[in-house]
């Protein structure tokens, strides 16, 4: 079955999620993606809104970090044409090495992007981390419309679960791959996928951990589909929130509990 891949264009973490379901897709000796599509909503506003609402969440010190790996994240995209590194800082990059057809789009439910979701006889469409609600148009064109959460739904649905999963104390959360319906993050359940919250991870590093997981969990639930094995079941949501982007106190009251976005360590563990 034909899948799309689509996913927020960030230079963080979204080439290393891509790079990471695709090398296990091709252990398993998997077909790879039709193509992968990058959100990219070009918005001058929307970029320094974002900017705004990190800054405010992660307070000055935080917020730099941040920048800083996301500095040295975006350096190595433009260094990779050049030179090797273990692992992909970007999408097109991915993309022309594994020979899989790249494409962007500035909304998932525009006639560009069902264009090329006809064109590609899309049967599978996966999306990772967009800021943009699917519409019933968009998820009734494929058999599969899949959105990869990342928590164990039914708890902490909505947004950001690691860090509200993380603010709460919980000593384990995880990635979920489900349906998209109409109510966000209600559809069937194909895939879960668990990991520990260590006192010692920052938020950076459990985001590191759901892609490890969640990678695996991802190529897994495409195998199963593939081979018409795979099990749904709709989650309990009666007990369940939906939780919203964490607000400047969120902010305060995670740092006062002596947890963190990032760290001075995160800059050289992970990506130097």
């Amino acid at each position: 079955m034909n899948t799309l891949f689509v996913i927020q264009k960030d230079s963080l973490y979204a080439p290393y999620y891509i790079q990471r379901i695709l090398e296990h897709m091709k252990n398993g000796k998997m077909e790879l993606p039709a193509a992968i599509c990058c959100f990219n909503p070009a918005e001058h506003n929307f970029l320094i809104k974002q900017a705004s609402k990190r800054f405010k969440l992660y307070g000055a010190k935080q917020f730099i970090f941040f920048c800083a790996l996301e500095l040295i994240t975006k350096t190595f995209s433009y260094l990779e044409n050049v030179v090797s590194f273990k692992r992909y800082y970007s999408i097109p990059k991915i993309c022309s090495n594994f020979d899989i057809p790249y494409v962007e789009t500035a909304s998932i439910n525009s006639n560009y992007f069902h264009d090329i979701i006809r064109q590609k006889n899309i049967e599978i469409l996966i999306s990772i981390a967009i800021n943009e609600k699917f519409s019933q148009e968009t998820i009734n064109s494929v058999p599969y419309a899949l959105n990869v959460h990342s928590s164990l739904i039914p708890r902490y649905r909505g947004l950001m679960g690691l860090f509200w999963a993380h603010y709460d104390g919980n000593t384990e959360t995880g990635v979920t791959i489900h349906r998209m319906v109409a109510k966000y993050d209600a559809g069937a359940i194909l895939g879960q996928c668990k990991f520990s919250i260590s006192d010692s991870d920052s938020l950076h590093l459990l985001y590191l951990k759901a892609i490890e997981h969640g990678s695996r969990m991802i190529s897994d639930t495409i195998e199963q589909i593939n081979n018409n094995i795979a099990n749904e079941y709709i989650p309990n949501l009666s007990d369940s929130g939906y939780y919203g982007f964490p607000g400047n106190l969120d902010g305060k009251k995670y740092r006062a509990l002596g947890k963190n976005f990032y760290t001075l360590k995160d800059l050289w563990k992970h990506y130097l």
